[in-house]
């Protein structure tokens, strides 16, 4: 992982997650795996994941941080009214999402280090990428048009 429970831990200075707080170190684990998938998921249209090159190590700790962050405080404000803290909490998600968008759209990479995936795209042209030809294609549905469920034999 990209950031641990106390990188996490340190954005809630007056905060104990225990066995029994309302969000538990064991939620805090499951917060920050979520949020790896996340990342992951979004870092993977341009690099190898995870990311193990030390110069994205610093960034993406912050980024995993702040979203797990996030998750927290909207499980323990979300329902309680306290707007300022949830803004907080928003803040974070909004930052982190900022700065992931920034790397991914970087030209050249942010981390030319970090092994970069390339998807395959030999087999297409450039012109079969931006279009699709539809002439052939059937419609699922036509409007208007009645039929019969098979298994009911309902009309819809």
């Amino acid at each position: 992982m990209y950031a641990s429970n106390s990188h996490v831990e340190a954005l809630f200075p007056h905060v104990s997650f225990t066995g029994s707080s309302h969000v538990t170190s064991a939620d805090l684990v499951e917060f920050l795996t979520r949020e790896q998938e996340y990342l992951d998921a979004r870092l993977a249209r341009v690099y190898t994941v995870p990311i193990t090159a030390t110069e994205g190590q610093a960034s993406l700790i912050t980024i995993h941080a702040w979203l797990a962050a996030a998750r927290v405080g909207e499980t323990v404000y979300g329902g309680t009214g306290q707007v300022a803290a949830v803004e907080q909490f928003r803040d974070w998600r909004k930052q982190a999402k900022e700065m992931l968008k920034d790397i991914l759209e970087a030209n050249p990479p942010i981390w030319p280090n970090a092994a970069r995936s390339t998807p395959d795209l030999s087999d297409y042209t450039s012109q079969q990428l931006q279009t699709t030809d539809a002439t052939n294609v059937k419609p699922i549905f036509t409007m208007g048009e009645t039929r019969l469920d098979d298994t009911a034999g309902v009309k819809w």
